[in-house]
């Protein structure tokens, strides 16, 4: 009489391969991060993070605190032929193409209660760049600005977005461009050494 026998798949004392164990893969692509308009749904950035490795965290640790901005902070001065107007949280378009993916981001949205509202008319092709000033008053001074500028159908123009002074400025720019419209943004960071 003949048996078989099977040799065991494994060698005495190995383990299965497990990829280091880990629980967690870390985000591989954009589409990945975390999205919320809450601040409470981000932890604060470590410097590990692939976003913020480059960055002095110490420097702005300031941005990560869920307060309100300072008093007078940062001017905002807007010339050229568009008007601004002011876009309150939840009213359109304000959210339409921006949703947070850190910390600072949401905070600012959450923070600045009139975003910031340029709107270039359909059809419209401005001859002249729409300039938007941002001064800082000082570098110990906080603040938080959320921007919207909305390109209507067929429409031709071109923003400048120039920061000036001293501040700790956390900021969104929210750019909505409709079908045929052409919109150039150009933004300037001429921060003083101590911003």
């Amino acid at each position: 009489m003949t048996t078989t026998a099977q040799a065991s798949a494994t060698a005495p004392g190995s383990t299965a391969h497990t990829d280091g164990g880990w629980d967690l893969v870390p985000v591989q692509t954009r589409s990945e991060r975390p999205r919320s308009y809450e601040p409470s749904a981000f932890g604060a950035p470590t410097g590990r993070e692939v976003n913020w490795k480059h960055s002095p965290i110490a420097a702005v640790a300031p941005l990560f605190a869920d307060e309100p901005g300072d008093e007078g902070a940062v001017g905002i001065t807007v010339t050229g032929p568009l008007a601004a107007a002011g876009l309150a949280v939840g009213e359109s378009p304000r959210g339409e193409a921006f949703v947070p993916e850190d910390l600072p981001s949401a905070i600012a949205w959450q923070r600045s209660a009139q975003a910031l509202y340029l709107k270039v008319p359909a059809d419209a092709e401005l001859d002249e760049p729409v300039e938007v000033v941002f001064t800082g008053s000082g570098a110990q001074l906080r603040a938080h600005s959320h921007v919207v500028i909305e390109a209507a159908p067929h429409s031709r123009a071109t923003v400048v977005l120039r920061h000036e002074g001293s501040a700790q400025f956390a900021q969104n720019v929210e750019i909505i461009v409709r079908d045929g419209a052409s919109l150039t943004l150009i933004s300037l960071q001429r921060w003083d050494d101590d911003a």
